[in-house]
């Protein structure tokens, strides 16, 4: 009996010593699929970054930056047509910043300002990165 309680409470006490280390190491937040950040910075009417690349397995962070004193967004579309939108961007009213985040898996993809759609146009190209390459 004394040996059973004995070995009963040495399981208790470790069990105990394993949860505290365990708390004293924190939350971890696992992303499967880290994002990858671009910036694009509208000014004169026109995107400074016309052709973007990026790595990742899924989540793109764009900062905007405009510089112009008029209205300007980034809407993302799965083609030229900009028949298929990917993300609407909210638009910026002059100068200031915004950052966008959305998914986009591999491939190639068509940006634009909606306010000046046929000045303001670009390429956003996603590759997944090395270690998911076949």
């Amino acid at each position: 009996g004394r040996a059973l309680a004995a070995l009963v409470g040495l399981a208790v006490f470790a069990l105990v010593v394993l949860g505290v280390v365990a708390a004293s190491r924190g939350e971890r937040t696992i992303s499967p699929h880290p994002s990858a950040e671009v910036t694009v910075v509208a000014k004169g009417i026109a995107f400074e970054q016309t052709a973007l690349r990026v790595q990742t397995e899924g989540g793109v962070i764009m900062h905007f930056r405009n510089l112009d004193p008029v209205l300007h967004n980034v809407a993302v579309y799965t083609d030229p047509t900009a028949t298929k939108q990917v993300y609407f961007g909210p638009a910026v009213n002059g100068v200031g910043t915004r950052t966008y985040s959305f998914d986009a898996r591999p491939g190639s993809y068509f940006y634009r300002c909606e306010f000046h759609p046929t000045t303001m146009t670009g390429t956003l190209t996603v590759v997944a990165p090395e270690h998911t390459r076949a």
